[in-house]
């Protein structure tokens, strides 16, 4: 039964659905359009959460191709797929002992448009999720808490951010500006550690994405 669509959602631990116990904005899709598709659809959609914790664009850039035509073998016939890549807060990451970024900015650059064109073999369908803000305060109690030799601060954050909007408006992508999003809310609201987002966080997430994706 061939599917109607397959949607590849690659990023990190905010996309796989850390600390949610819904299992994060990504499943809260594939939740979305399974649920009326039950029992018997004659079209439906696949949704792979491709998230995987501490993950880069680095990492997104090595395995999306390879990701992709790993779940086409056994599948071939699907009508058309839509990628959305949510990629970059690791990237921002100081790293204390080495003094850089986790991926520097030029880097990242690179790696966004070796993505983009990575997906684009298989579908102009491509959706940039932009970067969450982090609460800095809760983070610096977390980062102690846990000895992290990281530290992530919303000044990295914003930049990374606008470095993916710009990478969308060059290669004319939609761009889901969730930096701005989450900052007119009461932030300290969506976090439990200041960097992933609790179960009202990833709703948030999901009801951002799932308005532009039911347009």
């Amino acid at each position: 039964m061939p599917a109607q669509k397959n949607i590849f959602i690659f990023g990190d631990s905010i996309t796989y659905g850390e600390w949610d116990a819904a299992g994060g904005w990504a499943n809260r899709i594939r939740d979305y359009y399974d649920a009326p598709e039950l029992p018997l659809p004659k079209k439906y959609r696949v949704t792979y959460n491709l998230g995987i914790p501490s993950e880069t664009s680095t990492g997104v850039a090595q395995r999306l191709t390879h990701e992709t035509r790993a779940r086409l073998i056994p599948n071939p016939n699907v009508e058309s797929f839509q990628f959305i890549i949510a990629i970059g807060t690791n990237d921002s990451r100081w790293l204390v002992d080495e003094n850089k970024h986790g991926v520097e900015q030029a880097q990242f650059k690179k790696n966004l448009e070796d993505i983009t064109a990575q997906a684009r073999v298989f579908s102009d369908d491509v959706i940039f999720v932009g970067l969450l803000p982090c609460v800095e305060k809760a983070l610096a109690e977390t980062a102690k808490r846990f000895d992290w030799v990281e530290s992530y601060e919303n000044k990295y954050i914003e930049e990374y951010n606008q470095i993916i909007k710009q990478h969308c408006g060059e290669s004319k992508l939609v761009f889901i500006n969730m930096y701005e999003r989450f900052s007119s809310e009461n932030i300290e609201t969506l976090f439990d550690d200041g960097l992933h987002p609790n179960t009202q966080g990833h709703t948030v997430i999901f009801e951002t994405i799932i308005e532009y994706l039911d347009k």
